[in-house]
C-alpha cells in the first residue's frame, strides 16, 4: 500500500482522522494535497482565503503556518516544491509531488486528505503514478444534522466564493446536497476498482478505539496497534488550524465532538420534507459503516 485516500464533503472531521492516522508508524499526511497543488497550478491565491477575507474572516490558511510547525515559506516540505511546480499541468504537480515524497519518506504511505470524489483514480492511478491495489479510500461520513449545522455556520463564507441565487445555502438545500453527494459517492466508490471503507463521524468520536481497529484492519495493520502517543508526521497547509499542535506542546491524541447542533430543531421542522434524507443518514450510520 502507497496511498490512503481520505474522501469526505467538507466539514466531516477529515482533518481529525488524518491526524490520527499520520500518528501511525510508517504514515505520512499531507494534508488536502489537490487544493495545494491546483493554486500552485494555476498560480492563484486560494479561493476559500480569498472569500474568508470578503466576508470579514481574518483567520486565511496562508497566515497560518505548515502543520510542521514552520512557516509555510519555509517549510522544508513544500517549499522547494512549491518553487518548483508553479503554472505546470496539474498532472505534472502530482508528478513532481510523487517523486518529491518518495524522496523524502522513502517506504512511507502517504496519506490524501483532499476529499474530492475520485480524486484517487484521476490524480494518481489514471496518471500511472500509483497502482490500483496500492491504494486504500477511507468515505468519511458525519450525520447529516451535525454537518449541516456546521456549514450553515459558514454560510456567509460560502456565499462569497461566488454568485448563487437565494436559498442556495439553505438548510434544506444543504440537506439535499449532502445526501446526493454521498450516495453517489458511496455508488461510484462500490462500482469502482478500488477497495474502499465507509466510516462514521459520529462512531469514530464516539466509539474510537473500536473504529480505529477496524480502520486499521482495512488498512492491513494490526488492529491493535493503534498509537496515540506520538505527534502526527506530515506537512499540512489547511485543515482545521485548531487542531494544529504548536512546537513543545505535549500531545496525545483525543476525539473531540462538537455537540452545539443537538440544539437546532430544523431537522425537526421540516419534518416529512427530509425523509429521504434521514432514511439516508440512518442506512449510513447503522448499516453501512458498520461494515467489515
Amino acid at each position: 500500500m502507497k496511498l490512503i485516500y481520505i474522501q469526505s464533503l467538507s466539514r466531516s472531521g477529515s482533518t481529525f482522522l488524518q491526524q490520527v492516522l499520520a500518528a501511525q508508524t510508517g504514515m505520512v499526511s499531507l494534508g488536502e494535497i489537490e487544493r495545494v497543488l491546483k493554486n500552485a497550478s494555476l498560480q492563484r491565491e486560494d479561493p476559500y482565503d480569498q472569500a474568508r477575507r470578503v466576508a470579514g474572516n481574518t483567520r486565511t490558511h496562508d497566515k497560518s503556518p505548515c502543520s510542521c510547525g514552520e512557516p509555510r515559506e519555509t517549510c522544508e516540505f513544500w517549499n522547494p516544491l512549491l518553487n518548483r511546480i508553479q503554472g505546470l499541468p496539474l498532472a505534472d504537480c502530482y508528478r513532481e509531488l510523487m517523486g518529491h515524497f518518495d524522496a523524502s519518506y522513502p517506504e512511507q504511505v502517504l496519506i490524501d486528505s483532499s476529499k474530492v470524489a475520485g480524486g484517487h483514480l484521476r490524480n494518481y492511478v489514471d496518471n500511472e503514478l500509483v497502482q490500483t491495489e496500492d491504494v486504500r479510500v477511507i468515505l468519511l461520513i458525519r450525520d447529516f444534522r451535525a454537518w449541516c449545522y456546521s456549514m450553515q455556520k459558514w454560510k456567509k463564507v460560502r456565499y462569497a466564493t461566488g454568485k448563487y441565487p437565494p436559498g442556495y445555502h439553505s438548510y434544506l438545500a444543504d440537506a439535499y446536497r449532502w445526501m446526493v453527494n454521498n450516495r453517489r459517492a458511496v455508488r461510484t466508490l462500490t462500482s469502482g476498482p478500488v477497495k474502499f471503507c465507509i466510516v462514521s463521524h459520529e462512531r469514530l468520536v464516539f466509539q474510537f478505539e473500536q473504529e480505529m481497529s477496524r480502520i486499521l484492519g482495512f488498512l492491513g495493520r494490526d488492529a491493535n496497534s493503534l498509537e496515540l502517543s506520538h505527534p502526527p508526521q506530515g506537512h499540512e497547509l489547511f485543515g482545521s488550524q485548531s487542531m494544529k499542535r504548536n512546537e513543545g506542546e505535549a500531545y496525545r491524541i483525543a476525539p473531540r465532538y462538537d455537540a452545539s447542533w443537538m440544539s437546532d430543531n430544523r431537522a425537526t421542522c421540516y419534518g416529512p420534507i427530509l425523509y429521504p434524507v434521514a432514511s439516508f443518514n440512518n442506512y449510513v450510520h447503522e448499516n453501512l459503516a458498520k461494515a467489515a
